[in-house]
C-alpha cells in the first residue's frame, strides 16, 4: 500500500492542512498545471484500461458490485443524509457524489496487488458506462428532496 504515491500525497496534505503549512509558490505553480490536466490523463488511463478488458460473461461479482456502487451507495448516503439531517447544497452534493462510477483506482489496485484484475476493470467499465443514467437520476432526485 505505501508503494502508491496517492498514499504518500494523502499524508502529506493531512500533514501541510493540520498544520496549517503554506505550500511554496514555486511547487504550487506546478502542482496546479498537474491538478488542470489531471482529468484529461484520467480519461486517457481510463480508456487505454478498457481496450485492455477482455469481456467475459457477466457474473455475479461484476452485477452486485455495479448494483451496489449505483444503487446501494446512494441508497445508504440519503440514509446518512436523512439521518444527520442535512440539506441544501451539502445534501446535493453528498447524494449525487454517492451516485458516480467505480473509481479507476479500484482497478489500478486490483492490478498493482494481481487480485482480480478483470472483474474489477469490468466493474469499473460497466458503473462508468451504467452512470450516464443514475447520476442524472441522482442529480433530478437531489433537486426535488433538498
Amino acid at each position: 500500500m505505501l508503494r502508491l504515491p496517492v498514499i504518500h500525497a494523502m499524508i502529506l496534505g493531512i500533514i501541510f492542512n493540520a498544520w496549517s503549512i503554506p505550500i511554496p509558490t514555486p511547487l504550487l505553480t506546478p502542482i496546479q498545471y498537474l491538478a488542470d490536466g489531471f482529468m484529461a490523463v484520467a480519461l486517457i488511463l481510463l480508456g487505454a484500461q478498457i481496450a485492455l478488458i477482455k469481456m467475459s460473461k457477466l457474473n455475479r461479482v461484476i452485477i452486485w458490485g455495479t448494483i451496489g456502487r449505483l444503487l446501494v451507495g446512494p441508497a445508504v448516503a440519503l440514509a446518512v443524509i436523512w439521518t444527520l439531517q442535512i440539506d441544501g447544497i451539502i445534501a446535493q452534493s453528498l447524494l449525487i457524489a454517492s451516485a458516480l462510477p467505480t473509481s479507476r483506482n479500484s482497478a489500478t489496485l486490483a492490478l498493482e496487488h494481481d487480485v482480480l484484475q478483470e472483474t474489477a476493470g469490468q466493474i469499473v467499465l460497466f458503473t462508468t458506462l451504467l452512470s450516464a443514467i443514475s447520476v442524472t437520476f441522482f442529480i433530478y432526485l437531489s433537486t426535488v428532496l433538498f
